[in-house]
């Protein structure tokens, strides 16, 4: 419906369902980056952007496009925070003080970074009130000085200005979320497509996948799904 030269996802984009993503993904032929939530089988986005040249999978780092002539530099922090958690799907204080001295580094300043978790009073409302972003993260906005910053997992639409920066979070992007962007003139629009919202309650699939994400059924099954990746054709047409 829209023509763009690049799509950015914020995270929490597939769960279990990666091989009906690489479908679709497999078709687009533009850049595609991207960066996991705490929902998401990292193992299969990583064997996706393997897969397909096309896709950039950023865990923690940064990747430098030509988009339509113009050079960008993309950073991605992938999961959400959370001290002794499992990782990847969450990061410590640790993780970001080792990708900011890789950014000190080297100098690096980025046109756009990408995160799941938003900053702290950067477009991070939560549905009931209040905010939920992350303090920590307002450090690589003072080192790298993106344009800007597009973040997920608080699920509330928006567009907010910090700094010399603009925020955006991408809301619920499976009832219709999304947000353009005009990196050459700087313009942000936010838009939904009313769909029809997956009754959580009707949803045996959607129970299926909270019950074993309780488990360790879920890093098994996983890497099921990205083995299989690995051998699958990018032409669909030949399946």
């Amino acid at each position: 419906m829209v023509n763009f030269d690049m799509m950015v996802l914020a995270g929490d984009i597939l769960e279990l369902k990666a091989l009906e993503f690489f479908r679709v993904i497999s078709r687009i032929q533009k850049h595609v980056v991207m960066i996991h939530g705490n929902h998401d089988c990292h193992l299969c986005l990583g064997k996706i952007a393997k897969k397909l040249r096309f896709v950039h999978y950023i865990r923690q780092g940064w990747v430098n496009l030509e988009i339509d002539g113009e050079e960008l530099t993309i950073l991605g922090v992938s999961g959400i925070y959370g001290k002794e958690k499992v990782s990847p799907l969450y990061f410590e204080d640790k993780h970001l003080i080792r990708l900011v001295s890789k950014i000190q580094e080297s100098c690096t300043k980025a046109d756009i970074i990408v995160s799941h978790v938003p900053p702290r009073y950067c477009a991070d409302f939560l549905p009931k009130g209040g905010r939920g972003g992350l303090e920590q993260l307002l450090t690589l906005m003072d080192l790298c000085e993106p344009k800007f910053w597009i973040s997920g997992h608080t699920h509330v639409l928006a567009v907010e200005k910090r700094m010399k920066s603009v925020t955006i979070n991408c809301g619920y992007g499976y009832i219709g979320d999304f947000v353009l962007i005009d990196t050459k003139k700087e313009k942000v629009v936010i838009s939904r497509l009313f769909l029809d919202v997956v009754n959580a309650e009707k949803d045996r699939e959607k129970d299926f996948v909270f019950a074993i994400r309780k488990t360790k059924s879920m890093r098994r099954i996983s890497k099921l799904i990205a083995n299989s990746i690995s051998v699958l054709e990018e032409d669909w047409g030949s399946l």
